[in-house]
């Protein structure tokens, strides 16, 4: 049997009575997943594009940075001076440029990253609650309380993506790139535990399945069903 009290402590965290009317619209929180899935894909191909631009921008300033340097290389000695006072400027300018060029594009490549993890959630757990569902081996109340916990895992998915949004909008704010850095770094930590979670719940159910299979013909079609080898 599934160790229902062990893992409510450890997943669910809401009431009884919503618990009772979120098992009671699967088909709609399924839809709604998968919903959710379809905007992810369109933020991270904007994204892409983003991160697109941004590499061109560092080319096109790391290519200025060399050519300002082979110009240095080729004065003498003594115009050296004057024309690096007079360059200086310009130096600090396309440093500065390329410092934040290359901290906005670590900071998209990371909320892709963490965007990523929540498509795979997404499709992780509508492939494994699709096939757990229609497991002999798992009685309705089994299959409602699995559900219980997936809405829970994802709920708490959906709200590291909210916390995105703020460093989202920082990109317009006086943000500091490290404190961006930071908050997503958190963020994706967070995301990646929720993520454990998820893939060691859906392990847990098949192995559970396993587990009460009759005989090794029927543990073998379990592994089967499961995609398993």
């Amino acid at each position: 049997m599934i160790n229902k009290e062990a893992t409510l402590k450890k997943y669910m965290a809401m009431p009884a009575l919503v618990l009772a009317i979120m098992m009671a619209v699967t088909p709609l929180n399924q839809c709604r997943a998968g919903l959710i899935g379809s905007i992810i894909a369109k933020v991270i191909r904007a994204i892409d594009l983003n991160i697109q631009k941004l590499q061109n921008k560092t080319i096109v300033l790391q290519n200025a940075q060399k050519l300002l340097e082979n110009q240095l290389s080729k004065l003498k000695l003594g115009e050296i001076t004057s024309w690096a006072g007079k360059e200086t400027a310009l130096f600090s300018s396309y440093y500065d440029e390329l410092a934040k060029v290359k901290a906005a594009l670590l900071s998209y490549k990371k909320i892709k990253f963490v965007m990523q993890m929540q498509l795979e959630m997404v499709a992780s757990y509508k492939s494994a609650f699709s096939l757990l569902r229609k497991d002999a081996h798992f009685s309705a109340d089994e299959i409602n309380y699995m559900f219980g916990v997936y809405t829970n895992l994802i709920g708490r998915s959906m709200d590291n993506l909210e916390e995105l949004t703020i460093v989202i909008s920082s990109f317009k704010t006086n943000m500091s790139d490290g404190k961006r850095l930071e908050f997503i770094a958190s963020v994706a930590r967070k995301m990646e535990k929720v993520q454990t979670d998820l893939f060691q719940f859906n392990r847990q159910n098949i192995q559970i399945s396993l587990n009460r299979s009759a005989s090794l013909e029927e543990a073998a079609a379990v592994k089967k069903y499961y995609g398993l080898p």
